[in-house]
């Protein structure tokens, strides 16, 4: 098992360097890629989606006509685990607003879902999708990817990347999603 993790890193970081170095011959760097992709997506809808939570069929039905905000994790991701305390107070902020909605996806196993959510007490809703349905939805960009979609399905904001630091993690989720979030509701 412990081979085939080596060979997931190796590999990973072989496809990265690649598409660095593919993306610095055509004069673009990998945060101005990002950027684009960011500004992209801004206006279009937000993929279809459909996940089984708590026993029922959870999709883009369910949060019809209300903001919500949408994060894109992975356990092994350092920066999206130091971005779960802030989440959980951007959550608690605002999940008693009606018209508001909070959802992430991870293409982790169910165990290692129940771990993290253990783990970080999250107490919005996670949703298991396939590796594929993660990189759709996140507009295939990078972990973790936070949007905020409005009550018509509209991508107003998308943010690829996170830091480490906890300091950073609160201020970064402060200055990008709630005050976001405060105008939209």
């Amino acid at each position: 098992m412990r081979w085939l993790f080596v060979t997931i890193l190796i590999i990973g970081n072989y496809y990265s360097f690649a598409q660095h170095a593919s993306i610095s011959k055509k004069g673009m760097d990998y945060d101005s890629l990002i950027r684009a992709r960011e500004e992209q997506a801004i206006g279009k809808k937000f993929a279809a989606f459909s996940a089984m939570y708590k026993n029922n069929i959870f999709s883009n039905d369910n949060v019809s006509g209300k903001t919500v905000f949408v994060n894109l994790w992975f356990a092994a991701c350092p920066p999206c685990m130091a971005e779960m305390g802030a989440l959980n107070a951007l959550y608690d902020s605002l999940k008693n607003r009606p018209n508001f909605e909070f959802i992430s996806f991870t293409y982790d196993s169910q165990k290692t879902i129940d771990s993290v959510v253990k783990r970080y007490h999250i107490q919005y809703k996670v949703l298991q999708v396939t590796q594929q349905d993660c990189y759709r939805l996140n507009q295939n960009s990078g972990f973790p990817t936070s949007l905020i979609v409005d009550g018509q399905g509209i991508i107003k904001y998308l943010n690829v990347g996170g830091y480490s630091e906890t300091e950073k993690v609160k201020q970064s989720v402060f200055d990008l999603y709630y005050q976001r979030l405060l105008k939209e509701l």
